[in-house]
Formats: C-alpha cells, sequence, structure tokens
C-alpha cells in the first residue's frame, strides 16, 4: 500500500471513529442531507454505498469475484464466517468529511468486531486499490500471518486481478513501481525484509514507498518466474512460521539473501515480465443482491466506525450511545463501546459491554475471541462456552482451542482440556509457551508429576519472556 494513495488501518491500533449525519438521531452532521445510500447484502459482503445501484451492483459483483477466486487458489473458505463490511463514498466532501485523504481511493480496516472496505468511486484505478486492500482482508481471515513487505508485496502482486472472460490475469507489472525500482536507490533487502509495522519504512510516507516496491518486485520474481514458482506455495507457508527470510530462501531454494536479491536486481532491469493467466469458472448461478434504502440504525453504526478524523473517539463513543438507548437489544454497539473501552484501557467496562453483546447474541469471531479471553479468569465457564463456540465455527484455529484449554484449566474442567490439549499440533513457535504452559499445569492438575516434569523441561526451551520464565518457575515450585 503506497501511502501516497492508500491508507491502513490495523488491528492493533484500529481506528474507531465517528461520523456524524442527519438521520433523526440528534444533530449528526457533516454528511450532506442530500446524499442517499443505500445497503446491498449477500452471504459474503454487506454494501452501505451513495454512489448509485448500477456501480453499487458492479462492486459487490467484482468483490465476489475476487473472493471466489482465492477461494480456488487457496482451496479452502476463510476461517471468518462473517460478511466483509463495504462503505462507498460517491463524492469526495462526503469522503473527506469522514477523514479520507484528498489522494487516497480506498483502505482496509479492522474496526471493533467488523472489517471494512472503504472506497471513494470505484473505477479502474480504484479497483487495483481495492484488491490490494481486499488481500489484506482474505490474509487476515485466513489466519495467515506474513512479515510486511511480504504482505504488501502479495496485496500489490493480487492488485492487477482481471476478470476476462472464463479467465483471470494477475501479476502484470505495475509502470510505477519498476521505474522507481530502476531510477532510485536501493534499500537493502536485509533491511526491507525485517521491517515490522513499527519501521518507518512501513509507516514514514517518505521512506515506504521502498517497502512497497521492493516487497512487490520479490513476490513477482517469486509467484512468476520459473525457478522459483513451483515452491512459491512451500516458501508462503514457512513464512507464514514467523521463520526468518534468510532461513526460508536458504532451506527452499538453496540461496543465501544477498544471492536472491543480486538475482532481483537483474530481474527488474530487464524489459519482460511474466504474468499469469489462469481459467475462472464463474459462478453464474448467484442472483443479484436486492438494493434497498440503507436503515438508518445500519447505516449510522457503519459511517460511525469509518469515520478515520483525528481524535474523534468522543464523537463515535456518543453516536454508539445513542444508538444503544434507541434499540438496547441490538448487539452492535455494545460490542462497538466494548472495543473503545480497550482502546481507553477501561477493561472492566469494556468486559461488561462485552458481556451485554454477547448475550444479546453477537456471534462474531472476533468478539468471541476477545471476550472469551477476557473472562478466563473471572468467569471461566463463560469463557468455555464462548470459546467453545469460536473453536465450533473455525475448527482449525489452533491458538483458539490453546485458549479453550486454559479456560477449561481454569473452570477446573480439567479432563476436558486434557482431551483438547491432546488433539492439538501447534503451527508455530510462538504458540508453544502457552500450550506447554497449559499442558503442565493440568497434567499436574491430574496427577501425572511425570508427564509434567517432562512438560515443563519442554517448555524451558521454548521459554523467552520473563512471563514464560516465571510460568516455568511456578510449576517447578508446584512439582516440588
Amino acid at each position: 500500500m503506497n501511502h501516497h494513495i492508500r491508507s491502513r488501518f490495523h488491528l492493533l491500533s484500529p481506528v474507531v471513529v465517528s461520523l456524524f449525519m442527519l438521520l433523526g438521531l440528534g444533530v449528526m452532521g457533516p454528511i450532506r442531507a442530500e446524499t442517499k445510500w443505500i445497503r446491498m447484502r449477500t452471504a459474503n459482503f454487506e454494501v452501505y454505498s451513495s454512489i448509485g445501484e448500477r456501480q453499487t451492483r458492479n462492486t459487490l459483483k467484482y468483490f465476489e469475484q475476487v473472493r471466489e477466486f482465492f477461494i480456488k487458489l487457496n482451496g479452502r473458505e476463510p476461517k471468518s464466517p462473517a460478511p466483509a463490511f463495504i462503505v462507498i463514498f460517491g463524492n469526495r466532501k462526503d469522503a473527506e468529511a469522514a477523514g479520507m485523504k484528498p489522494s487516497t481511493f480506498g483502505y482496509f480496516a479492522p474496526i471493533g468486531d467488523r472489517d471494512y472496505l472503504v472506497l471513494y468511486q470505484p473505477g479502474d484505478f480504484a479497483s487495483e486499490n481495492a484488491t490490494h486492500e481486499y488481500t489484506h482482508l482474505i490474509t487476515s481471515h485466513s489466519g495467515l500471518r506474513y512479515p510486511v513487505w511480504l504482505n504488501e508485496g502479495l496485496a500489490e502482486f493480487f492488485s492487477t486481478f482481471t476478470v476476462l472472460n472464463n479467465s483471470v490475469t494477475i501479476g502484470d507489472p505495475i509502470p510505477g513501481r519498476v521505474l522507481a525500482l530502476r531510477k532510485n536507490k536501493w534499500v537493502p533487502l536485509s533491511v526491507i525484509m525485517s521491517a515490522d509495522e513499527n519501521s518507518p519504512y512501513y509507516r514514514d510516507p517518505e521512506l515506504n514507498d521502498s517497502l512497497y516496491n521492493e516487497g512487490w518486485a520479490a513476490v513477482h520474481l517469486l509467484y512468476t518466474f520459473k525457478d522459483y514458482r513451483p515452491k512459491f506455495p512451500t516458501f508462503l507457508t514457512e513464512m507464514s512460521k514467523g521463520k526468518s527470510v534468510d532461513e526460508v530462501l536458504q532451506d527452499i531454494y538453496g540461496k543465501s539473501l544477498s544471492e536472491f536479491e543480486a538475482e532481483l536486481r537483474v530481474y527488474i532491469s530487464q524489459n519482460e515480465f511474466a504474468h499469469l493467466v489462469a481459467k475462472f469458472e464463474i459462478d453464474r448461478s448467484k442472483k443479484d443482491a436486492a438494493a434497498e434504502p440503507a436503515p438508518p440504525f445500519d447505516l449510522q453504526l457503519a459511517l460511525s466506525d469509518v469515520d478515520v478524523r483525528p481524535n474523534a473517539s468522543a464523537d463515535h463513543r456518543k453516536i454508539l450511545e445513542e444508538l444503544k438507548n434507541q434499540n438496547p437489544k441490538r448487539p452492535e454497539p455494545w460490542s462497538g463501546l466494548a472495543y473503545l473501552d480497550l482502546r481507553e484501557r477501561k477493561t472492566a467496562n469494556a468486559f461488561d459491554n462485552f458481556t451485554h453483546a454477547y448475550s444479546l447474541g453477537s456471534r462474531t469471531s472476533r468478539l468471541l475471541w476477545d471476550y472469551g479471553r477476557m473472562a478466563q479468569g473471572s468467569r471461566p465457564d463463560d469463557s468455555v462456552k464462548a470459546l467453545a463456540e469460536l473453536a465450533t465455527m473455525e475448527p482449525a484455529r489452533v491458538d483458539v482451542r490453546i485458549e479453550l484449554a486454559w479456560s477449561q484449566y481454569n473452570a477446573k474442567k480439567f479432563d476436558e482440556a486434557l482431551k483438547t490439549l491432546n488433539g492439538i499440533t501447534i503451527e508455530n513457535l510462538d504458540q508453544a509457551p502457552r500450550f506447554f504452559s497449559a499442558l503442565a499445569l493440568t497434567q499436574l492438575a491430574t496427577g501425572d508429576r511425570t508427564a509434567a516434569s517432562r512438560t515443563t523441561d519442554i517448555l524451558v526451551r521454548y521459554a523467552k519472556t520473563d512471563n514464560d520464565r516465571a510460568m516455568v518457575d511456578r510449576i517447578r515450585r508446584a512439582l516440588q
């Protein structure tokens, strides 16, 4: 994502701000009163739009095609069953009133327990930006964790997605990026590929072009070049485990990072680039979504979520409180308030609001995950219930089953916890301390001191933080 073109907001620092409207819920301005909003819904998307029915339907069809392509490419449905929300501004004044920069055409924002794609006037250029952002959403829903360069490089690679009759093309070279790579001085790949979300090469608009340019180039070479493409899926799998790119390149391709960088520079200097063409059977049995006037309550909720003006959290809280009072049986304002409370470190208030949202029927995966973990200490039985529901919804998520075992342990359901843990194969090293801590404590609680001692010895090898080492000490004291 080029910050001169797009903006992206991450779950680590979610944007939760407000947009005022005149919709009969108090004084809510700056959206103009004459703006007409419609809603279209499918099982996968819920769209709020002010660009008119025809353009909205075309945009919705486009995203359904992109989603269908990714499912066929990955061979599985995204893990999260909740629909994505799309907000489309039909005029620049409304978009800028919501905090969108004049040069921005779209962004992906996980806000609270919802995922939003926010767009301005979808067209050819905007579609590329939108596809970039939707790639981030698919990656997030698939539970994949890539380093920043790879995450953005993949999103840029797929941004050229085009449907032509019964085929799809991806990976067309992006002229601006090729030109910049040929003209500008490169930042060493060792720097780019070690950057995280706090790095100036990601955050600073003066520096981040290097990360996006070089990230895109690396993905393009790995994905399209005949010497790399056959093993690229394995490369992605290994990178998602948190391994270093140096290690993965050496293990899979037998090349050092410096050798890969030298080859990449030569690759970018050439005059011909490959792209990929694949047969793509579109499901034409789906009926067009019906258009309806956007219900004021739901529109107000969506627009208040996606306003990115600075320092607007107080306005957002006010709107959520008004919506909660207007219809106290709708869970969305309660969950929205819970996430605002979390941002403001009002943990007790957040827990109360999560509890209300859950009791009113909210079952989004993100809410079940956050509420289930928050309830582990004070309400372990409720935590077991919430995380068990999430484990049923998303059975492939190892992190959910690890936390479910912890909740079962806290609820003194030791046999259930042991059964849950015995069915787990951890996916990456980050999960190891939490998994082996729960296993050792559960084995100790069921009286198997020998097994608990062996598990603690394994835990020692993975204990890297002060909390991990404190857990080792706790278990060893219990063993003694």
